[in-house]
C-alpha cells in the first residue's frame, strides 16, 4: 500500500494558480456548455489526445473499454477507500496512536483485495481470482 500511495506522489501535475479556486459562474470559467461538467482528472487525465472520449462518455453518453491508465487509477481509488475504511474501523475498536493504526492494518491485504475488487468490477468475476494489478512501466503488484 505504502508503495502505491508514493507513486501516486509522484504523479504531480503542475496546475497555474490562476486556474486554482475556480467558481463555475465567474471569468476566466464560463457555465459548462449542455450542462455537462467535467471533473479535472478528466480534464488532465490525457486517456486521449483528442478528447473524444470525454465526448463519447460525457455527451453521447457511450462507455469506453478501460485502458490500463483508468485501471490503476481505480485502482489507487479502492486502496484509499479500503484504508479509510479499514482505518475508521480501526479507531473505533480503540486504537489511539498512529503506529498502532499502522500495525494493525493490514496492507498487503488491503491493496490485494483492491486489485480483486476492480478486476471484479472491469473484467467480471472469473478475472478476479490472482488478480494481477499492472503498474505504468508493465510491473505488476501482485499476481
Amino acid at each position: 500500500m505504502f508503495r502505491e500511495l508514493k507513486l501516486v506522489r509522484g504523479m504531480r501535475a503542475d496546475v497555474g494558480e490562476e486556474l486554482r479556486g475556480w467558481r463555475w459562474g465567474e471569468p476566466p470559467v464560463a457555465p459548462p456548455p449542455l450542462g455537462v461538467r467535467l471533473s479535472v482528472s478528466e480534464i488532465v487525465g490525457g486517456y486521449c489526445e483528442s478528447r473524444r472520449d470525454l465526448y463519447l462518455r460525457r455527451v453521447l453518453r457511450v462507455r469506453a473499454e478501460p485502458n490500463g491508465s483508468m485501471k490503476f487509477g481505480a485502482y489507487i481509488h479502492e486502496v484509499f477507500r479500503r484504508s479509510l475504511i479499514g482505518l475508521r474501523r480501526l479507531v473505533e475498536e480503540g486504537a489511539a496512536s498512529g503506529w498502532e493504526l499502522i500495525r494493525r492494518l493490514d496492507g498487503e491485504a488491503l491493496a490485494r483485495e483492491a486489485a480483486e475488487a476492480v478486476a471484479r468490477r472491469w473484467e467480471g468475476p472469473g478475472e478476479a481470482a490472482g488478480a494481477r494489478m499492472s503498474l505504468p512501466g508493465g510491473r505488476y503488484i501482485f499476481s
